[in-house]
């Protein structure tokens, strides 16, 4: 965890572009800024339960409600394979949220 401009330049470098465009970030990115990341769980609580397990700080959200958010925090989408999450966060990078990415 660190000020709003590390956390930036961390963001920053550790984004990358996944299969077909998709904003990306690593796990290892994500347990080490977990603190300082809006963590974002696509899939359904019943899914969540299973193998990946449901990540501590994560909230399960929809998309519409996704859009929603403020954008104070980068925001870390989380799914089974990360798909539907690069899906989503392609989607909404282009609706103009800018920093959101799916969990590799």
């Amino acid at each position: 965890m660190g000020d709003q401009t590390s956390i930036d330049r961390a963001w920053t470098k550790g984004l990358f572009r996944g299969e077909g465009n998709a904003p990306m970030v690593s796990r290892l990115f994500v347990f080490e800024y977990a603190c300082s990341l809006r963590l974002v769980d696509l899939r359904s609580r019943e899914q969540g339960r299973g193998l990946l397990g449901h990540l501590p700080g994560s909230r399960f959200l929809s998309e519409k409600e996704i859009e929603g958010l403020e954008q104070g925090l980068p925001i870390v989408l989380i799914s089974d394979r990360g798909g539907l999450a690069g899906e989503v966060a392609s989607r909404l990078a282009k609706q103009g949220m800018q920093r959101v990415a799916a969990m590799e």
